[in-house]
């Protein structure tokens, strides 16, 4: 799954420089967005929910992200 700030790239870096399909395409990455923020909100909800029946520790944010998105990028020095 890509992020939609790579989705963002591989499209800009496809599409020839216009300003009105870059922005047609800014406004598709800010919808992205939006959705894998919504997505990951209730994923969090429902982990915390099933973490609380079975008595469990929830998710961390970064193991949510790694499973999600694999390897953590943002931490790559390469």
């Amino acid at each position: 799954m890509k992020t939609a700030v790579e989705w963002l790239f591989d499209k800009l870096w496809d599409t020839p420089k216009d300003k009105f399909e870059w922005y047609a395409i800014l406004k598709e990455a800010e919808k992205k967005f939006e959705d894998d923020v919504t997505e990951a909100f209730n994923d969090g909800q429902w982990d915390w929910c099933e973490a609380t029946v079975n008595g469990t520790e929830p998710k961390e944010p970064k193991q949510y992200y790694n499973e999600t998105f694999g390897v953590d990028k943002r931490n790559k020095t390469d």
